[in-house]
């Protein structure tokens, strides 16, 4: 595969990183409303007890792999170590940034480009040591051995509830800056959370008025 082939590859996988990365963040927006201990209560012993169990574990399961898939190291993937690994090589990265500031660069051009090598060179060094977190190595040990297959023998993962969010949030930083220099977009994450938690908080709300209904 050609540079200009590969320039291109790497434009549709951070195109795919912000897409996953955004559904990631509705899900976890719904997992963590869901987790919410008056609602819980709200809805224990009674009819819709089990849905929401149902629903809530459903939500963790999907946004473990959803977050996992981030950092598929898979060939032939969109995810971040993917992109990681082709910007590494110096041809893909000066034809990337020779496309920032144009064929003849002015001043402001060339600041562009070296702000572009920054976001790069940080984004590459955060998605290398999040490679080697003990945290994410955990969630990739309870999604391989217990969600995307059944171990036969007991694993212990030592992964804990919340650890899908921190990591998220450093995920989605990662993508924020590739798709900065990528794609010339940003993409807004926490407007995004705050609109997907309120959308949550009104689906959960509804879930529980619902329930308090049936029961007058």
């Amino acid at each position: 595969m050609n540079t200009v082939n590969k320039l291109d590859k790497v434009g549709q996988q951070v195109r795919d990183l912000v897409r996953d990365s955004s559904y990631a963040i509705r899900v976890n927006a719904m997992w963590q409303r869901g987790r919410n201990p008056d609602l819980t209560r709200s809805l224990q012993h009674s009819d819709a007890t089990e849905g929401f169990t149902v629903i809530r574990n459903s939500l963790h399961f999907d946004l473990i792999m959803a977050l996992i898939r981030l950092h598929d190291s898979t060939k032939n993937t969109s995810s971040i170590p993917r992109v990681v690994e082709t910007l590494s090589n110096s041809a893909v990265c000066n034809m990337l940034i020779s496309d920032i500031e144009g064929p003849r660069p002015t001043a402001r051009a060339k600041k562009d480009g070296l702000h572009a090598k920054r976001l790069l060179r940080k984004a590459a060094a955060e998605a290398r040591h999040l490679q080697t977190d003990s945290t994410l190595t955990a969630l990739k040990e309870l999604r391989n051995r217990h969600l995307a297959h059944t171990a036969t023998e007991k694993i212990d993962h030592k992964a804990k509830y919340g650890d899908e969010s921190a990591i998220l949030e450093i995920s989605i930083a990662i993508v924020d800056k590739l798709a900065k220099v990528i794609l010339g977009e940003n993409c807004s994450w926490k407007k995004s959370s705050r609109i997907w938690s309120k959308h949550a908080d009104a689906f959960w709300a509804n879930i529980a008025e619902r329930q308090a209904a049936s029961l007058r």
